[in-house]
């Protein structure tokens, strides 16, 4: 996920960090200033853009729709694009603790096409059944 934003002190770029916060272990966040950002985006208007992994996903970059100011509706779409979770030996203990359903993927390290396809059905056919959880 990528913020671009013209200074540190704008309320859109605050309500960025604190989805980033709540979301950091499920997603990852980085955000641009100024100069950094200034091709990225109209100066006055900051962005935030989804950018998935090239090797997991056949998606193209997707631009955040809604209000900056709003959390809430920021938080719920921020949530949506970082699905699914990778489960690790670091993480499924924490994953299990939960005691939601997993859909669990079994590849070849080098299978990049299963891992696209695995993506593109959970995201199709299975992000309705997240909401019930």
């Amino acid at each position: 996920m990528y913020g671009y934003f013209d200074r540190r002190d704008q309320p859109e770029y605050n309500i960025f960090r604190r989805v980033a916060t709540n979301l950091k272990d499920g997603c990852q966040f980085h955000v641009g200033f100024g100069e950094a950002s200034k091709q990225m985006h109209l100066p006055g208007q900051p962005i935030i853009v989804f950018r998935s992994d090239k090797d997991r996903s056949n998606d193209l970059d997707e631009t955040y729709p809604g209000s900056l100011s709003n959390f809430d509706e920021l938080h719920i779409w921020v949530s949506e694009k970082c699905v699914p979770r990778e489960i690790t030996f670091e993480n499924a203990g924490e994953l299990t603790e939960e005691g939601l359903p997993f859909l669990i993927l079994f590849h070849a390290p080098d299978d990049k096409e299963s891992i696209k396809r695995f993506n593109e059905i959970v995201q199709t056919d299975l992000l309705s059944e997240k909401r019930k959880w």
